[in-house]
């Protein structure tokens, strides 16, 4: 008779769940990149921005350059912040998807070491039963042997 894991079912659920986690830390983990990469786009722009107003500032502005500028560069920063809070978030999703895995993990992980010793337990009983099976095959046969040498 094969060895027949009795968790296996659970097992296997563990597994999937591990992958689908897994499958979430990278989706999350995307999202945060992303994020991340805007922002550095965003600072980039703004620092230009910044730069350009400057040189303007220099050679003089009029009151409607200077309060649209002045606007947009507030938006841009207003913008900025808001992408800092979704990256706060982002991160927040990031760290609580891991220990997901994690904890997935080590539900996976507990299974197999049971597997293992429930592996182990079979194959020592296994070769009890053989060597039982072997032992009565001797005894028998030693029997058969003496008889037969009797009856001569």
């Amino acid at each position: 008779m094969p060895f027949r894991f009795r968790f296996h079912s659970m097992l296997r659920q563990r597994r999937f769940l591990l992958e689908e986690a897994q499958t979430a830390l990278a989706a999350a983990q995307s999202e945060y990149n992303l994020i991340e990469s805007e922002i550095a786009d965003m600072r980039e722009t703004l620092s230009r921005h910044w730069l350009l107003w400057e040189e303007k500032q220099k050679h003089g502005v009029t009151a409607f350059d200077y309060l649209s500028s002045r606007e947009y560069l507030d938006a841009v920063e207003r913008q900025l912040q808001l992408m800092e809070k979704r990256k706060i978030e982002a991160s927040n999703e990031l760290n609580r998807r891991k220990e997901i895995v994690i904890q997935r993990d080590v539900g996976v992980k507990m299974l197999e070491t049971l597997e293992g010793q429930d592996r182990e337990i079979y194959r020592y009983m296994q070769g009890r039963k053989e060597q039982k099976h072997l032992d009565d095959v001797a005894v028998f046969k030693d029997f058969r042997d003496r008889t037969e040498f009797e009856k001569v």
